[in-house]
Formats: structure tokens, C-alpha cells, sequence
């Protein structure tokens, strides 16, 4: 198994415990939001820094909402 499938492997089981963990993938672009967002774009939710999951302290299950949809870019 090559390291970046374990690399992989071991986002995706991170993710799937605790679904407010941002991915690898996900950091690179909530780092990149501010020079994105200075240029007229707006990012997901889920991207954008000081991000906290929607569904927490309440009763909405985490794939129900927009910013719980995995993103892997």
C-alpha cells in the first residue's frame, strides 16, 4: 500500500469519527479563503477560517446539513 493511500485511509477514518475535522485538502483552501475572498469569491462554510460545524449543539445529523458534505478537493 502506497503511503498516500494510507494518508488517505487515514483522513477518511478521522472524518468519519468525528465529521468537523477538516481534511488535508480542506486546511490547503481554508488557508488560500482570505486571498480568495479578497478577489470577489466566496468559499463554502466549511472552508472559511473560524468555522465551526452547523449541526453541533443541535439535533441535525451531520450529513443533513451543507457544510457536513465531505469534500475531498
Amino acid at each position: 500500500m502506497s503511503e498516500e493511500s494510507i494518508n488517505s485511509d487515514e483522513n477518511d477514518r478521522r472524518w468519519l469519527e468525528n465529521p468537523g475535522t477538516h481534511l488535508k485538502s480542506e486546511i490547503w483552501w481554508q488557508r488560500q479563503a482570505p486571498a480568495i475572498e479578497q478577489s470577489g469569491y466566496t468559499l463554502r462554510p466549511r472552508f472559511r477560517p473560524g468555522w465551526t460545524p452547523s449541526w453541533q449543539g443541535t439535533k441535525k445529523y451531520w450529513s443533513d446539513v451543507e457544510d457536513g458534505q465531505l469534500s475531498k478537493v
